[in-house]
């Protein structure tokens, strides 16, 4: 009886002393510092809130231009001719640079030049936290450095990201309700003359009316389509966090349309985008690329480290 009493006291000091050091272990562990427009997405790994802007390349290949040589400045810069596939000239002479493109995504780059823009954030990003300054914002101690490895994510990282919270074989765009009202605008007479007028005036403006009342189109900046009358839509990326945009539930903006995304793996994209039909941009779909697109970007997945430093 005695020998039985001591063994249950063993035990229950055990599990007092293990209950003990979690106690003391979660009270020390400070959570990991998050990079600049990043969300968790699991562990230690982030994820970049919005698609890569051009004022982000334009920021990159300013500091190639100071700190590097003209052929590194040279290789980083966008293939603006992908524009001119569309006949739109104009993007092809000022997207990358005009003020009020600043906050579109950055397009026309291939999977090289968005790896290699991957290496130099993380060189920027982990000696820009270096200062005392932001080792106290993240509550680092003396001895502590925090490292910041930025990449291109995995199809599997992306497909966690897109779908969120939420089971992607019931929700295949990662939203639960992701259609809106229709955007079509204009007289109805002048939508009339871009169709083939299969359908007669009459019925084009009953048709019209009936799908302007409803939510009619998807949120996400993809081909839109009215019945089998014409295609529609933004026809080019459009801003950042735009209005039209809705986060998903990890608070992540065009993980759907807009621009495609490259992932780790080279030869396809993830998402869709302006240039794709809805279906075509599921999670699970992939759209394939040989060349820089005026449709493809890319986000970035953050590694966090704390390491100590002598």
């Amino acid at each position: 009886m005695i020998r039985m009493l001591n063994v249950k006291t063993f035990l229950i000091l055990c599990l007092l002393i293990i209950h003990v050091q979690l106690a003391f272990g979660q009270q020390n562990d400070k959570p990991l510092p998050e990079p600049p427009n990043c969300v968790k997405l699991h562990d230690n790994l982030f994820i970049d809130k919005t698609e890569i802007d051009n004022i982000h390349w334009l920021e990159y290949v300013y500091y190639l231009k100071r700190d590097s040589s003209n052929a590194a400045y040279t290789a980083a810069l966008p293939d603006t001719t992908v524009w001119l596939v569309y006949k739109d000239t104009a993007k092809y002479e000022t997207y990358l640079r005009l003020r009020s493109f600043r906050d579109f995504p950055v397009v026309g780059v291939t999977h090289q030049q968005a790896e290699n823009y991957c290496r130099w954030r993380s060189q920027a990003v982990t000696s820009f936290s270096k200062s005392e300054e932001k080792r106290k914002r993240m509550n680092l101690q003396n001895d502590q450095q925090a490292i910041f490895t930025f990449r291109l994510p995995t199809e599997k990282e992306w497909i966690e990201a897109a779908a969120g919270s939420l089971d992607q074989n019931t929700f295949p765009y990662g939203y639960v309700d992701f259609m809106s009202s229709s955007s079509l605008s204009g007289k109805p007479i002048d939508l009339y003359e871009k169709t083939d007028k299969t359908q007669t005036f009459k019925i084009f403006k009953a048709d019209l009316k009936r799908f302007n009342k409803g939510k009619n189109e998807p949120m996400f900046n993809v081909i839109k389509q009215f019945n089998n009358y014409f295609l529609y839509g933004d026809n080019a990326p459009r801003i950042s966090r735009d209005k039209k945009s809705v986060a998903n539930t990890l608070g992540l903006f065009d993980m759907i349309g807009n621009v495609a995304e490259f992932v780790e793996e080279p030869g396809f994209s993830k998402g869709g985008g302006w240039a794709h039909y809805l279906n075509a941009a599921a999670i699970n779909r992939r759209q394939p690329y040989s060349k820089p697109e005026a449709w493809l970007g890319f986000r970035c997945v953050c590694e966090v480290e704390i390491k100590t430093v002598k």
